[in-house]
């Protein structure tokens, strides 16, 4: 419940407010670290975000890439029990119903048979966006200007799609950008600002050392 009064990074209304954790708690399993991001969110745009943060962590569970990872071990357990609860069983189903059966390239020797499922990416970005107002939050010193700016994010297959010449001019963007690690190696962010716009901001984050979606405040 909201137990002070300020202003919503998120969407600038001034009255009772929320703590956020950006990225989401939930991800990090327990005991959670200790300097895990809070911002404050009116109790609508923290309410809001739950579904969407609740949809990253049962997707982002069940990639092969990251399964052997330590904490994505420790939290996988938590979303089966979720799908388990009569009140989730229509996120359950539809995540059943979005499982195909593929084969896998091996490493090496013949492909491996499996299971991919859907993703609503805009969902996914969703929760990378109210990352970046968190930390632009905090690393610029206000919050995200909604009447001048957006935020864009793009994922990792989009990235690794993307022409050679972008790939190489984000590796030099961030090459020199300091990294910040969270929990264990669960989330790693790097930022980077504009100097000819100062509303530019450019921000890579990384999940379980593997998931890495790009994002940035751009002007309209």
């Amino acid at each position: 419940m909201p137990d002070e009064r300020g202003i919503c990074i998120y969407c600038g209304a001034d009255g009772p407010i929320t703590a956020d954790h950006v990225p989401p708690q939930t991800l990090f399993g327990k005991p959670r670290p200790s300097d895990l991001l809070t911002v404050p969110s009116c109790e609508r745009c923290n309410n809001l975000a739950s579904l969407d943060d609740e949809y990253f962590k049962s997707r982002i569970a069940f990639r092969k890439d990251i399964k052997e990872h330590e904490v994505i071990k420790q939290i996988r357990p938590s979303v089966i029990r979720a799908f388990e609860k009569k009140e989730k069983q229509g996120f359950a189903k539809a995540f059943l119903r979005s499982l195909q059966r593929v084969d896998f390239p091996g490493s090496p020797g013949p492909a491996q048979p499996g299971l991919t499922y859907e993703v609503e990416l805009d969902r996914l970005y969703r929760v990378i966006a109210r990352v970046t107002h968190g930390y632009h939050w905090k690393e610029v010193g206000h919050r995200i200007d909604l009447s001048t700016c957006y935020v864009g994010v793009v994922g990792d297959e989009q990235l690794e799609g993307a022409d050679p010449e972008f790939q190489e001019a984000t590796r030099q963007q961030f090459s020199t950008a300091p990294s910040t690690t969270i929990g264990n190696k669960v989330f790693s962010f790097q930022g980077v600002r504009d100097k000819a716009d100062r509303r530019v901001t450019v921000w890579l984050m990384t999940f379980y050392e593997r998931v890495n979606f790009l994002s940035a405040t751009l002007p309209y």
